[in-house]
């Protein structure tokens, strides 16, 4: 054995430029997994650290993907109602995955805390490491809240040392005592997918997000009773759909939404999944071309070195050691390979990061992950075995005879067997992942260029909780809520840095407001968004054509509306924004007049533009959604908003309140992250892909340019043209690549219509589909094209007389 290895790195370390080509091509493939896994292992694939996690369930009724938002929420009836099936269930609990900032220290950076309920530890198991969990005691005080620190935080900011349960804290409205250190790796088992934080508090009160029908559950699982099956849970969970979501209200009809109970790991990943699938897939398949390139990068060169088998078959060299020097050689070329590619995944590691989103980010591991280690050996292992062993076996079938009249026997034949199929795979695999970067890069590039409507840069979106009245009534509308704004505006525009500012009822990049039904009776999802003075200047929104609202009109005195151009389509289908200026709209509560249209606004980047009716913010009966007013600061160029000091001016003019300050551009820029990274992925796999195509095709057509020698010289000597000869040449590489194309372009399709959430809005892969099978044709064509050339410098008398 030790021999044979000898000789396969011997024959590896002559193999030069063939062989470099074997290790660059099997490298890009495990760097690109490797890169993919050490991003999706603890999300997708790692056992979650918890104890006996198969009875884990994850409960839901509706799934947000709003970057601002995103969450599973569970109806508190429902979870209720669930939490007493103890023939089901040993508990439920929830883990909301918010974040609120405390210094424990002055001057040490504030700790990242986000609360859980009190039984969470209990349900899964997990046991601190130092101190002890939360008990019912620990909520007896509503002021106090107890701490629980993760181990990374304790050692970081406390030194390891025990003394930490010591720590006490107070801030403006709560106590914080540390009570314990958590497993090291634990992890939040909230759909919020919260990966960076510092600890756990436990809440005193159910944590309820406030929903129009009612309290929510946020990130609600569960730990099934021993034996209990998942379908049985499942059952609970149909029963307790028909439930409404707040007591007395009755439900209209069949439930549009089902609770959905599953095992936790898929369950607290439900709003990442898919595209983690995706973007494990179109790795594995990079894989799998580098793998197929390898076997006929490996094929072509043990033809080429038919002769040294045959030779050592002469010598005495058994099958059976040709057999294992040939898979030796393949195992060489894939350790090498897969060495190239964790190395450079561990020195590009940072760089993937920045183009990673962060709900992913926080989760991934780094090159030196034992997992991740085992994983690349494994790859190195699979890849040898794979594409190995068919020309180990071709080395078997070696024969001294046939050896020594190659020459003479070999003609077109040559190539048919393993190669062409081999080909054929590489072109549909090719196909599958350039139809799927021709579904993400241009879309990626179009939310770059196209205009969202408004202008981001220096906008920030303000929720103010001052000047609210005392009463059970705090959310305004008519002249209060403009006499409410004015007052919060006064004071905000005093101060150092703003340029302008504006007030809404509601935020018009995150509500659907529509309280009369003006747009729902119509069909249509719209919005109808009352307005203070200077809205279209201090967003920066496009006046296509009239006028803004002026003087009296702010106080809804005549009756007006402006409209976007997507609301004009709608209403007078066909007519230019100018010419609907003047005609009234039936609004519900009379007649409004148009006065005006503004450009489309965009509430997301790639968001369908919703048609809508701007109307006056002292307009009656529109009351607020919620307290706090929304308001829009536009800040002088390079200026930002301190919080502290315009919540400072606040509480002087209105008393103590609440203040929520956020720029606009960095809301918009986690929206973008999905999108960049699936466009760089796929830009990236389908560069590889097609890299790995033409150095395939260009060693195979090489090589049967060489062995046909002998044919083209009696060809060319009967009369046959050049071209003539290379075009047979060129078909034998190209035909198989042509059906390869075509089961391509069925399984992308089916990939399409398997993963329909992660692709573009209409995505139907035809057009994708046929730029994919030319670029792969074309590709390969002139990658088979190049090596021919050779063969127009053919002398047919050399040849004849060298035979």
């Amino acid at each position: 054995m030790p021999s044979d290895l000898i000789a396969a790195v011997r024959a590896v370390l002559r193999g030069r430029a063939l062989v470099a080509a074997a290790v660059v091509t099997f490298a890009l493939g495990v760097g690109l997994n490797v890169m993919v896994l050490g991003l999706v292992d603890r999300l997708m694939f790692r056992p979650l650290p918890f104890a006996d996690p198969d009875r884990l369930v994850h409960i839901h009724l509706l799934a947000r993907s709003d970057p601002g938002l995103a969450q599973s929420f569970m109806p508190y009836a429902m979870t209720r109602v669930l939490a007493e099936r103890d023939d089901l269930f040993e508990g439920i609990a929830w883990a909301d995955g918010a974040v609120e900032e405390t210094a424990a220290i002055a001057g040490q950076n504030p700790l990242r805390l986000t609360p859980v309920t009190v039984n969470t530890l209990d349900l899964l198991g997990v046991t601190p490491i130092l101190g002890h969990g939360f008990s019912s005691a620990d909520d007896d005080d509503e002021r106090e809240r107890v701490v629980l620190l993760t181990a990374e935080a304790w050692q970081r900011d406390f030194a390891g040392a025990e003394s930490v349960l010591d720590l006490r804290w107070h801030t403006e409205y709560f106590t914080y005592r540390v009570i314990g250190v958590l497993p090291p790796g634990f992890l939040l088992p909230s759909s919020r997918l919260l990966g960076r934080f510092d600890g756990l508090f436990a809440y005193r009160n159910p944590m309820l997000e406030k929903f129009p029908r009612g309290p929510m559950t946020v990130g609600t699982f569960a730990r099934l009773q021993p034996g209990v099956p998942l379908a049985a849970a499942q059952v609970a969970g149909d029963q307790v759909s028909d439930i409404p979501w707040e007591a007395g209200v009755e439900p209209k009809g069949p439930p549009a939404h089902r609770v959905t109970v599953q095992p936790l790991q898929a369950g607290f990943t439900i709003l990442v999944r898919p595209y983690l699938w995706l973007v494990t897939a179109s790795v594995w398949i990079v894989f799998a071309v580098a793998v197929v390139n390898l076997a006929a990068l490996l094929l072509t060169w043990g033809r080429w070195r038919a002769d040294d088998a045959a030779i050592r078959l002469a010598l005495g060299a058994s099958p059976s050691r040709l057999f294992r020097i040939a898979l030796l050689e393949a195992a060489v070329i894939c350790v090498l390979g897969a060495a190239a590619g964790w190395t450079v995944y561990l020195a590009t590691h940072a760089l993937v990061l920045r183009v990673v989103p962060g709900v992913v980010r926080d989760f991934a591991v780094d090159g030196w992950d034992g997992r991740l280690l085992a994983a690349t050996i494994g790859f190195a292992v699979c890849g040898a075995a794979a594409a190995g062993v068919f020309p180990a076996l071709a080395s078997r079938r070696t024969s001294l005879t046939q050896a020594m009249s190659a020459r003479s026997t070999r003609s077109g034949r040559s190539s048919r067997g393993l190669t062409p199929i081999v080909l054929g795979a590489e072109a549909a695999l090719g196909v599958v992942v350039l139809t799927g970067a021709a579904l993400t890069v241009p879309p990626f590039v179009s939310l770059l260029t196209r205009s969202p409507g408004f202008d981001p840069d220096g906008l920030y979106a303000l929720r103010v909780g001052h000047g609210v009245p005392p009463g059970p009534d705090a959310m305004l509308d008519g002249a209060p809520a403009r006499q409410r704004a004015e007052a919060v505006l006064e004071v905000l525009r005093a101060a150092p840095g703003v340029a302008r500012a504006s007030a809404v009822i509601a935020d018009p990049f995150a509500a659907r407001f529509d309280p009369d039904g003006f747009w729902r009776n119509r069909g249509v999802e719209g919005v109808v968004l009352p307005i203070g003075p200077g809205y279209r200047a201090t967003l920066g929104v496009s006046l296509m054509s009239g006028r803004d609202f002026t003087g009296d009109e702010h106080d809804d005195a005549g009756g007006v509306a402006v409209l976007n151009e997507a609301a004009v389509r709608v209403l007078w289908p066909g007519d230019a924004p100018s010419a609907v200026l003047g005609r009234t709209v039936d609004a519900g509560r009379g007649g409004r007049v148009v006065v005006g249209v503004y450009g489309n606004v965009r509430s997301e980047p790639g968001a369908p533009v919703l048609p809508t009716m701007l109307i006056p913010l002292g307009a009656a009966g529109f009351r607020a959604p919620q307290s706090s007013l929304p308001v829009f600061l536009r800040m002088e160029p390079g200026r930002t908003p301190d919080p502290v000091h315009l919540r400072a001016l606040l509480d002087d003019r209105f008393g103590r309140g609440g203040l929520q300050v956020e720029s606009v551009a960095a809301r918009i820029d986690p929206m973008l992250e999905q999108p960049r990274f699936l466009a760089v992925l796929f830009g990236v796999l389908g560069g590889v892909t097609l890299f790995l195509i033409i150095v395939a095709l260009h060693a195979v057509t090489t090589f049967e340019v060489v062995q046909r020698r002998r044919e083209t010289g009696i060809r060319l000597a009967l009369g046959s043209t050049t071209a003539a000869v290379r075009r047979r040449v060129l078909a034998v590489t190209l035909w198989p690549m042509s059906v390869g194309v075509v089961a391509g372009g069925v399984l992308a399709l089916w990939a399409v219509r398997r993963f329909p959430d992660v692709m573009p809005a209409g995505a139907t892969a035809r057009a994708e589909l046929v730029v994919a099978a030319i670029v792969v044709l074309t590709v390969g064509a002139i990658a088979a094209w190049v090596p021919t050339r050779v063969m127009a410098r053919t002398d047919p008398a050399v040849t004849l007389r060298a035979d």
